[in-house]
């Protein structure tokens, strides 16, 4: 009786450790876990890698990155060859000045509103998204991002070549 009970004990931390760990590790249902990233910050480091690469500036070129409670990890990681990466809790007054910006769909009207409002005359870029898909950072943490129409022709020059 005793070896039956330790037993079916034993068989369902062993489940619960496989569902954990193996067949949920990082959706919303499993509240068991940490939920680390998905792996779409991979799909959007090697997005923003190829962009930077095809450009002048290289792994120089200046990306803004803006979560609310600073809750943008672990994007400094993926991005940590990138020597520009202005790291923000709210939107910038001087957001236009980044060709890439990278943020959460609730920040979408505050940053169209600085892009627009905030340059000065002549200082006026296009911005168009630089994701054609839905990316999450974690379950349900959607990220968004923009970047130059003129650096976006750039990269596409250089892919058709």
């Amino acid at each position: 009786m005793f070896v039956a009970f330790v037993g079916m004990i034993l068989f369902q931390n062993l489940w619960q450790t496989y569902d954990t760990n193996f067949k949920y590790p990082y959706q919303a249902e499993n509240p068991f876990t940490y939920s680390q990233a998905t792996p779409d910050v991979i799909t959007l480091t090697k997005i923003v890698t190829d962009i930077a690469d095809s450009t002048p500036e290289g792994k120089n070129i200046l990306i803004d990155v803006t979560a609310p409670k600073s809750d943008y990890w672990p994007l400094p990681w993926y991005l940590r060859k990138f020597k520009n990466v202005a790291w923000n809790n709210e939107v910038q007054n001087s957001i236009y000045k980044f060709p890439i910006i990278i943020s959460v769909p609730e920040y979408e009207n505050q940053i169209i509103e600085k892009l627009y409002t905030m340059p000065p005359p002549g200082k006026k870029n296009l911005y168009v998204p630089l994701f054609d898909q839905y990316l999450e950072l974690r379950p349900g943490i959607e990220l968004r991002g923009y970047i130059q129409k003129d650096v976006l022709d750039v990269y596409s020059h250089s892919i058709t070549q």
